[in-house]
């Protein structure tokens, strides 16, 4: 929403000082809204603590993003890109961009892509794995990028990881369960200790903080929650009921918003799109 009103704003400063280059640049960033290939598969880079949400994702709908947006993304992808190199110079990566596939009859794929048309339960790549320079204990950390003010509000480290856990999940939960389903589904696959570590970056200033956290088995479960309840859905052919209300705070800071809107209403195209990719998942059944 957001992004729509500053795009309003820029094209209409763009044609008062007669700007060209400009709106040339901003069309290049912007996506349209779209449609990818649709699988009940769980991906921690889209979880959310709404089932719809999630759901949408699984069917393989993408809202359309504005430039700045697409610019945010890309700015996280050079984050990344700079710090495997900062820890490869400090001496401490042991890989990264590490994905594992869960395919739905339990087997796990470690760098591997499943024979076509196999169902995927879940799939994720992490970030980075480090080693510890003394106890060359393994690591598995996730850089994120965030502005001045929420990087402002990060909590400060507590001594106990489980408590640090919970504590972060009151600011950044998506981050919290992102990196808690790699702990539980890549930790082991790597040899990786159940402490995760956050680098977070401040876009502003390139400061950084890093912050140390080992998730508890409710959070655990709470990671899980509501991929699992909307993979259920998608499997049954049945779209997630809206869990919250019309203009709440979590429906606000949702990409899905519209789209999720547009399905109560029962606007069309989307309303015919999302019932046949519903049955087409359900019935290869993943």
């Amino acid at each position: 929403m957001a992004d729509n009103r500053r795009s309003i704003a820029d094209f209409l400063r763009q044609v008062q000082v007669e700007d060209w280059l400009s709106p040339a640049v901003d069309a290049v960033d912007e996506q349209a809204e779209r449609w990818q290939a649709p699988a009940a598969t769980i991906r921690p880079s889209a979880c959310s603590t709404c089932p719809r949400d999630v759901q949408l994702d699984m069917l393989g709908h993408r809202s359309a993003n504005g430039a700045q947006g697409r610019r945010r993304m890309d700015n996280g992808t050079g984050a990344h890109v700079r710090w495997v190199d900062r820890l490869a110079r400090a001496g401490l990566l042991v890989a990264d961009s590490q994905r594992l596939r869960e395919l739905a009859d339990g087997t796990s794929l470690l760098n591997l892509s499943p024979p076509a048309g196999t169902a995927v339960f879940w799939s994720g790549e992490l970030d980075v794995v480090v080693r510890h320079p003394v106890t060359k204990l393994r690591y598995i950390v996730e850089v994120k990028t965030m502005n001045a003010r929420r990087w402002g509000l990060v909590p400060a480290q507590d001594p106990d990881h489980a408590r640090m856990a919970r504590l972060l999940a009151l600011r950044e939960r998506r981050y919290v369960h992102q990196l808690t389903q790699y702990l539980v589904k890549l930790a082991p696959a790597l040899g990786a200790e159940d402490t995760g570590i956050f680098i977070l970056e401040n876009t502003d200033t390139q400061q950084y903080k890093v912050r140390y956290m080992r998730p508890d088995g409710q959070l655990r479960l709470e990671a899980f929650r509501a991929a699992l309840e909307a993979r259920a859905h998608t499997l049954r052919g049945e779209l997630v009921p809206p869990p919250y209300a019309r203009r709440s705070a979590e429906c606000r800071r949702c990409y899905q918003e519209a789209a999720c809107y547009d399905l109560q209403d029962g606007v069309e195209p989307i309303v015919g799109e999302v019932q046949r990719r519903l049955q087409e998942v359900a019935l290869r059944g993943g």
